[in-house]
């Protein structure tokens, strides 16, 4: 029986006299298979691609220890890639991403590390890891001058666990620090013991095998249903399918035009328009190649804008000074009410809150009040306000380069850090350009006006048109680390707005209350 190894090409680097080449090991696809509840990547079993000399290069001769036949150390600039939320911005793909994929057999949560070496251990320490095009969290290290397990990822968290899904589960490595070696990969099952995924001479993980003289297809994706509709987006799911061989993926049609392949029975449709039928179908395809027959068509209509339950924003006329009055122009202007307890009970300290929301050719204005009883030590507080935008309503499922999201310390004293735009999130200072900000502090709760121009946010005003958009607000007691309560307005879970622009309200820019 012919069997034959499927690899998909991401990158090549000539290797020094000291550290042999890479095995070829195929083509056109290369996919990693977890076996035991262990997969292990030497990260230099890597293909052609468009890797370029000073960035990913392979380790100097005077560094040894490492595993395989070599390792990888990033020669770029250091912090070149500031955008951790962001998985599409510039400066993340080409010769700064290292490229893995791993098949994946259950859907579950999954821990991952990283061998890997540093020079100093106050800096050059860390890179971003991105798992199925998810926003990059940081891995970093303190272990200096020798191989060593990142000591954590998520943002800074100690957190080594991921959920992961059944099937190609694609693990992407972006330079950050200057000077910092990566060389082994290893993805394992909870409960696997240390000296288990630590083993450095644990082998390899196998590639993909398949038969190539097999051609017998897939079974046809049946029973498509639709889970979830909205304005601009839909999420279906189907059937699993049998296949003799591993199965490679699904692709989706969307009217007949190719859009999407995914590796499990589900997709997100995003991008789509208000009140429109759309005809899809699914095909099975298999590591060989082999084809299913298309689905029999699902035909799928979005929603209305009024079906969604989002809210209309209409225009002023007014000028609006960010002065943290409630002046004459906010008068007409509806108030909406954040009703969606996320954490907490607000009702303990009769906490409630609303907001207004307007805009002109300029910007888009908002007006935040939040009324609480609980003012003891205001101004020691950590009592937040998080703004989430997506300004084309693309409805996507992960955030993207167009995409802001926004943090506000409401309790400090103006002037502080904490009091300033928390961009931590976002890091990038053309998303602040032209905002304004002001906020007033009373024993009866907080007031905060806010103005962002049209230009920041990446929109062009036009009445009629649509842009997601949630907020949550978060009530400290004390010094505590955690909010005593949570509000929102549209998202009824604590964190599906900050994960997600999916799951954003939709907003509609209408003409002015003055001209009616």
């Amino acid at each position: 029986m012919n069997n034959l190894k499927y690899i998909l090409p991401i990158l090549f680097l000539a290797a020094p006299a000291c550290m042999p080449a890479p095995e070829k090991k195929g083509d056109p696809e290369t996919v990693w298979m977890m076996q035991n509840g262990i997969a292990v990547i030497e990260v230099e079993s890597v293909e052609e691609g468009d890797i370029q000399p000073g960035y990913w290069e392979p380790v100097p001769v005077d560094l040894t220890g490492f595993t395989g036949s070599g390792a990888f150390i990033w020669k770029g600039d250091g912090n070149s890639y500031r955008d951790p939320l962001v998985y599409d911005a510039p400066g993340t793909d080409g010769p700064y991403r290292l490229t893995y994929q791993v098949m994946i057999p259950e859907s579950g949560d999954y821990l991952l590390r990283i061998r890997n070496y540093h020079l100093r251990p106050d800096g050059d320490n860390d890179a971003w890891l991105g798992i199925n095009h998810l926003p990059y969290q940081k891995i970093w290290d303190h272990d200096t001058l020798q191989w060593t397990w990142n000591e954590a990822t998520a943002n800074m968290n100690s957190i080594q666990h991921f959920p992961l899904n059944k099937g190609i589960n694609t693990f992407d490595i972006v330079g950050r620090s200057k000077g910092w070696a990566i060389d082994r990969i290893v993805i394992y099952i909870k409960g696997t013991p240390e000296d288990i995924w630590q083993n450095l001479s644990h082998p390899e993980a196998s590639l993909i095998e398949v038969d190539s003289q097999d051609k017998d297809a897939p079974s046809t994706p049946r029973q498509i249903t639709l889970t979830k509709a909205g304005m601009a987006s839909a999420h279906l799911s189907w059937q699993p399918v049998e296949s003799s061989q591993p199965l490679y993926g699904y692709l989706v049609y969307l009217n007949d035009q190719l859009v999407q392949k995914v590796t499990m029975e589900e997709i997100f449709l995003t991008g789509l328009s208000e009140t429109r039928e759309y005809e899809v179908k699914i095909q099975a395809k298999d590591f060989a190649g082999n084809l299913s027959h298309l689905s029999n068509t699902f035909t799928l209509k979005t929603r209305s804008f009024e079906e969604t339950g989002g809210a209309t924003i209409p225009g002023t006329k007014k000028i609006l000074i960010i002065d943290g009055e409630v002046e004459e122009g906010w008068m007409n202007i509806p108030e909406i009410p954040l009703t969606q307890i996320l954490t907490g009970d607000p009702a303990v300290s009769a906490w409630r809150a609303s907001f207004r929301m307007t805009w002109d050719d300029q910007n888009l204005y908002l007006l935040v009040q939040s009324f609480d009883n609980d003012a003891n030590d205001r101004e020691n507080q950590r009592d937040a306000l998080q703004l989430f935008f997506d300004p084309d309503l693309s409805k996507s499922v992960r955030y993207g380069y167009g995409d802001r999201i926004y943090q506000f310390s409401l309790a400090r004293k103006k002037g502080s850090d904490s009091y300033k735009v928390n961009t931590a999130r976002i890091n990038r200072e053309a998303f602040l350009v032209g905002l304004e900000e002001e906020r007033i502090i009373s024993e009866a709760g907080y007031l905060y006006e806010l103005a962002i121009p049209w230009s920041t946010l990446g929109k062009e005003p036009l009445t009629g048109s649509f842009f997601g958009f949630d907020m949550k607000m978060e009530n400290y007691r004390g010094n505590s680390e955690k909010p005593y309560a949570t509000l929102g307005w549209y998202a009824s879970l604590s964190d599906r707005a900050g994960s997600s622009p999916y799951d954003l309200g939709n907003m509609k820019l209408v003409e002015s209350c003055e001209e009616h």
